[in-house]
């Protein structure tokens, strides 16, 4: 399930949608996202769960099975906040700081359940 890109996917939607006389097909979860990352900087730490939280939960309708939050460095506050609700979400697998290439420990990367 998801793809094998080296990079994490991340979601937002683009408001786009089907046209009526586009082609019909199944309904069912979309194989790969054009998504951006949860950018939570500059919120509370109770901001930035309930963002992520419906950030995760928008995962369900993909086969994405890694996601980015972009919290920033700051005082750290924000990104230990987030560690702490991300140990006890049901659909983490688990999360680690992002590489470099990717924000650093100013991001943190989700890996998801099947």
């Amino acid at each position: 399930m998801g793809c094998f890109c080296p990079a994490p996917h991340t979601i937002e939607a683009d408001g786009a949608g089907a046209r009526a006389n586009e082609s019909t097909k199944p309904l069912g979860k979309p194989s790969a996202a054009v998504v951006s990352p949860a950018k939570v900087i500059g919120m509370t730490v109770d901001e930035a769960i309930d963002r992520v939280s419906s950030f995760l939960d928008d995962t369900l309708i993909t086969d994405i099975q890694q996601v980015r939050i972009v919290h920033g460095h700051g005082t750290g506050a924000l990104r230990k906040g987030l560690q702490a609700f991300l140990k006890t979400h049901p659909l983490v697998e688990k999360h680690y700081p992002a590489p470099e290439n990717q924000g650093g420990g100013g991001a943190t990367i989700v890996e998801l359940k099947d």
